[in-house]
């Protein structure tokens, strides 16, 4: 039988560090836009277009912090994990970094550098 409280408490814990993987491939697919026309690869910024692949990137960072606050209300994640808010400004300056230029030698790191951040951050406070 499956516990749907308990399912539901698993998703909203997991979904920032999978809103945060996803963010790392949609920046991944933002930076080969170019190469994976050539072959014929069709991802999500090819759809949307490269610049409105990149004004909607930094919403991903956002929502994964959204749920986090929302796990924290709901009293699945401790109050200490509202500590990773303390990290909100080279969370800006690595998504600003992005939206300025993406490029894979340079700024595709920015997303990695987040999603580490914030994913050790929460597993520090959780342990």
């Amino acid at each position: 039988m499956v516990n749907l409280a308990v399912l539901f408490q698993l998703l909203l814990v997991g979904l920032p560090f999978a809103i945060l993987d996803s963010t790392v491939m949609f920046a991944d697919n933002i930076c080969d836009l170019k190469q994976d026309i050539k072959n014929e690869r069709y991802t999500l910024p090819f759809y949307l277009e490269k610049k409105k692949a990149v004004q909607i990137y930094p919403f991903w960072p956002s929502t994964a912090l959204l749920f986090i606050l929302i796990s924290v209300i709901f009293n699945y994640l401790p109050i200490w994990s509202l500590l990773v808010l303390l990290l909100l400004p080279w969370i800006i300056k690595n998504t600003h970094a992005f939206m300025q230029f993406q490029d894979k030698a340079t700024t595709f790191k920015s997303a990695i550098n987040n999603l580490l951040m914030i994913g050790a951050a929460q597993v520090l406070i959780i342990v």
